[in-house]
């Protein structure tokens, strides 16, 4: 697996991880059957990782350009990310709707990043990540999307470490790709009697 896909699989897990934030509400808070979902989380998470995919995407194509012996300034173009894909096309790394869907994500990430009130949703961000996957695919830097998975579970604590505690347990996110895990997360807690504030007088 190339360091590319290496980065581009670790960062495919964050967004498996984010796009389920509503599991914390769902394993910590016992009554929660319906975990919620924040208005301001969902607009605001695949924006941060839109913005983030784009930054690998730039540097994976540096690096397949640089792999292929080929720079923008070949075709009298800039070192960013709109030279990177014009020159990648050029070069016959990618097909012509490739890079014009590259373009299209590449647009979005301006809007991002320099006007304020821009926004993409999760599906708009899904849509972008297919597309970029594809491109490396094409440049040869990546094999098939994986498919991810998110599990969860929380398991009552035996022994409390606190003497005040009532009960205790352990909680565990898993992100698998068919039978493999590829990451988790696990964390304890141990809950007391609530604390009851003084009445005022």
């Amino acid at each position: 697996m190339t360091t590319v896909a290496k980065r581009w699989r670790g960062f495919l897990v964050h967004v498996a991880l984010a796009r389920t934030y509503p599991v914390f509400y769902r394993l910590t808070q016992m009554h929660v059957r319906q975990p919620p979902r924040h208005p301001l989380l969902d607009r605001q998470l695949p924006s941060l990782l839109h913005v983030k995919a784009l930054a690998l995407l730039d540097e994976a194509l540096d690096e397949a350009l640089t792999k292929a012996s080929v720079m923008p300034s070949t075709f009298g173009l800039r070192a960013d990310l709109n030279g990177r894909i014009d020159t990648a096309r050029r070069a016959g790394l990618l097909a012509p709707a490739t890079a014009k869907r590259l373009h299209e994500a590449r647009t979005r990430r301006n809007e991002l990043a320099h006007e304020f009130d821009a926004m993409v949703d999760w599906d708009t961000m899904d849509a972008d990540l297919i597309g970029i996957h594809a491109s490396l695919v094409e440049l040869g830097l990546s094999g098939p999307m994986p498919k991810l998975d998110v599990a969860w579970s929380r398991t009552p604590k035996g022994a409390l470490k606190n003497p005040t505690a009532l009960l205790g347990f352990y909680y565990r996110i898993v992100v698998t790709d068919g039978s493999a895990e590829v990451a988790e997360i696990v964390w304890d807690e141990e809950i007391g009697p609530p604390s009851h504030s003084p009445s005022a007088a």
